[in-house]
This record gives C-alpha cells, structure tokens and sequence, in this order.
C-alpha cells in the first residue's frame, strides 16, 4: 500500500479493520467506498472506451441477425443459445447471459 495513499473502505468494513490501517498507515487517508465508486464508474480511459464501443458495435451487429432467427414454438433458452453464438461470433469473448424476452 502507498504510505501516503487514499483508500476507499466498504461501508460494511468493522471499525478495527480501518482504524489498524490508520494506525499502520498514518500518512494515507480514506473514503467510504459507496461515494468513490461511482466516479471510478463514471471516468472512461480511451482503451474502456475503445472495448465499450466495440462491445455495442457487436450487439447492434447481434441485434440485426438475431431478428432473422425463428423464434416462435423455440423455447426461450434455445433462443438464448443461438444468441450467445451470434455474440460471440460478431467478437464478444464471453457471454454470461443472454435477455431473451
């Protein structure tokens, strides 16, 4: 840890747990982790840009082929199957889940 760091805390950290890293670290300064967050969210560098661009350009990309795909009389995670592969094939590395509905 950076002596002269500041650190976010969960909102859920026990008291001793911060006050031994005050005591350990008594150059650095904390916030809760709740109000840091966001700003962390909210500031995009040029590569998180770059993959959220690409990322939506592949779902639009997605989004046109899926709209070819039969879906009536197909249950919904076969649905979801087929969507996944489109994800994937249009550059998504990982689907975790598809919302098919």
């Amino acid at each position: 840890l950076d002596a002269e760091g500041r650190f976010a805390v969960s909102d859920n950290a026990w008291a001793m747990h911060l006050l031994g890293l005050q005591r350990e670290l008594p150059g650095t300064s904390y916030t809760a982790l709740t109000e840091a967050l966001p700003m962390l969210r909210a500031v995009k560098d040029a590569a998180e840009l770059e993959r959220l661009t690409a990322a939506g350009a592949a779902a639009d990309a997605t989004y046109e082929e899926i709209l070819k795909v039969r879906f009536s009389g197909r249950r919904e995670v076969d649905v979801a199957i087929d969507l996944a592969a489109l994800l994937r094939e249009f550059g998504h590395s990982q689907v975790d889940f598809t919302v098919v509905g």
